[in-house]
C-alpha cells in the first residue's frame, strides 16, 4: 500500500560483541601460536586483543557500529524500521520500544500473510531480520533488548563460559521524538501476492517427513560435516518437505535456498511475534521443538542445513542434503 511504501526508513544493523568469548578465543590463538614457536609480539591478536574493549570483560550491542546512538524522529509519524541482527555466538535479543506503537510487517524478508501485526517485542537470533512499523509520541524512548522471561543473565567475569541462548539485556538506542505537527494516519491491513515458492503449506500433504535433531552436542542427527559429497538426506525436487525440529531452543536452525514455514503453533508466541503460518529463514524458539515445512522449489543439487551459530558451524554442526529429480520441477499446489 502507498501508505507503507512511502514511509521513511530507519536501517538498524545490530551487532553483538561477546567480548568475554572473543577474549577466550584470543587467549587460545596466542597460546597455540607461541607453542608453535612464535614470540609474544608475533602472536599478538590484533583483531580482538587490542582496542578499548580488548581483554576486558564487557559484552556489548552496537547499532550501526555505534554504542547506544540517538535516533531523531518526528512525533505521531510512522517509520519503517529495518532490523538486522548479527552475533558471533547464539545470543538472542528481544527488542522493544516501550511507549511507542509497534507493528510487525515482515520477518527474514518475507511479508506476513496478513500485515501489519500488533506486537510489543521481537525475538531475534543471529541472522534474523525484521521489518517494523513504529510511531511514537513526543518524548525520549528507549529501544532496548530485554529479558522478559528472567532467563540467566550474561556473566561478565573472567571465568565466562559461553551458554546457549543467552538473552542480551541492554539499551541499544535512544529515540528522541519531537512534535512537528504530524498527524499519524491509520495503516491498512493488507496481503501481498506471493511467488509460487511461498504458497501456504499449513494444509499441504508433505512428500517426506524428516526428523532433525540439534539437541545432541554439536551435531545434526548425530552427524557432523564430513565433505561436500556426503549427504544426510535426499529430497525430491518440486515437493513439500516437513521437518520436525528438535533442539531449536539451543541452536538457531537455518536452511540454504528454501525458506521455512511454521506449521505447529508455538507454546510461547511472544505477544504475537510468532504465529502458525509465519515464514522464517532462521528459526529459534523458546521451546525445543517445532514443525516446519518448505518447498524444494525448482532447483536440484546440494542444500546445506546448519546451526546459525558461527562457532558451532565451524565445529562441524552443518550437514549437506541433496535435492534430486528434474531441474525446474514445481510443487503442483503452488
Amino acid at each position: 500500500p502507498p501508505e507503507i511504501e512511502s514511509l521513511d526508513e530507519v536501517n538498524l544493523l545490530i551487532t553483538h560483541f561477546n567480548m568475554p568469548f572473543l577474549n577466550h578465543l584470543t587467549e587460545q590463538y596466542e597460546s597455540a601460536c607461541q607453542e608453535a614457536g612464535g614470540t609474544a609480539q608475533e602472536c599478538l591478536d590484533l583483531m580482538w586483543g587490542v582496542g578499548p574493549d580488548g581483554r576486558h570483560d564487557t559484552s556489548v550491542l552496537l547499532v550501526n557500529g555505534q554504542q547506544e546512538p540517538t535516533i531523531a524522529m518526528r512525533a505521531d509519524r510512522w517509520y519503517r524500521f529495518r532490523l538486522v541482527y548479527h552475533a558471533v555466538d547464539t545470543s538472542l535479543i528481544m527488542p522493544s520500544i516501550q511507549g511507542c506503537t509497534v507493528k510487525l510487517l515482515a520477518k527474514d524478508g518475507i511479508y506476513l500473510f496478513e500485515a501489519p501485526r500488533d506486537i510489543t517485542e521481537g525475538f531475534m537470533s543471529s541472522g534474523n531480520r525484521a521489518d517494523w512499523l513504529v510511531k511514537c509520541p513526543p518524548g525520549t524512548w528507549e529501544f532496548r533488548s530485554h529479558d522478559r522471561l528472567g532467563r540467566r543473565k550474561r556473566r561478565l567475569d573472567t571465568t565466562y563460559v559461553p551458554k546457549m541462548i543467552d538473552h542480551v539485556e541492554q539499551l541499544m538506542a535512544t529515540l528522541v521524538v519531537t512534535d512537528q505537527g504530524d498527524t499519524g494516519c491509520e495503516l491498512p491491513t493488507f496481503a501481498v501476492k506471493r511467488p509460487c515458492y511461498l504458497v501456504d503449506l499449513t494444509n499441504a500433504e508433505p512428500k517426506m517427513d524428516l526428523e532433525v535433531g540439534l539437541e545432541n552436542s554439536l551435531s545434526i542427527n548425530g552427524e557432523v560435516f564430513v565433505d561436500a559429497s556426503t549427504f544426510v538426506f535426499e529430497m525430491p525436487v518440486g515437493e513439500v518437505i516437513s521437518m520436525n525440529l528438535h533442539g531449536i531452543n539451543l541452536h538457531p536452525f537455518h536452511v540454504h535456498v528454501n525458506p521455512l514455514q511454521i506449521v505447529s503453533t508455538p507454546d510461547d508466541v511472544y505477544d504475537g511475534y510468532f504465529r502458525q503460518g509465519d515464514w522464517q529463514d532462521t528459526i529459534t524458539l523458546s521451546e525445543s521443538t517445532a514443525t516446519v515445512r518448505m518447498q524444494t522449489d525448482v532447483f536440484t543439487g546440494t542444500q546445506l542445513i546448519h546451526c546459525h551459530n558461527l562457532a558451532h558451524e565451524d565445529l562441524g554442526m552443518m550437514v549437506n542434503t541433496k535435492v534430486v529429480g528434474q531441474e525446474g520441477a514445481r510443487y503442483t499446489g503452488a
